[in-house]
């Protein structure tokens, strides 16, 4: 339900920020799974599949950088100030 109604109340730059975050992550577990794939269709050259799988780390690390920019934008993910009747409820 928290992700129903943070994706409701969204604008959307915020909606479409969100997709791009999912976008760069499916392309980054894509070029993870064609690593994993060669890995497994040629296992006499492992020296290849390392390579192929050192050279997911920079989007890996591009997209994790992108992720936090992301929600550390995002006005769903920050904390409301407390009512006062909230406050008055607590000390009660």
């Amino acid at each position: 339900m928290l992700a129903l109604r943070l994706t409701r109340a969204a604008h959307p730059a915020v909606q479409l920020r969100r997709l791009l975050v999912a976008a760069a992550s499916a392309g980054t577990g894509f070029l993870l799974l064609c690593a994993l794939g060669y890995a497994l269709g040629h296992p006499g050259s492992t020296g290849a599949a390392l390579l192929r799988l050192a050279w997911c780390t920079a989007p890996l690390a591009a997209t994790v950088y992108f992720a936090i920019a992301v929600a550390r934008t995002d006005p769903g993910t920050k904390p409301r100030p407390a009512s006062p009747r909230s406050a008055s409820a607590r000390c009660a």
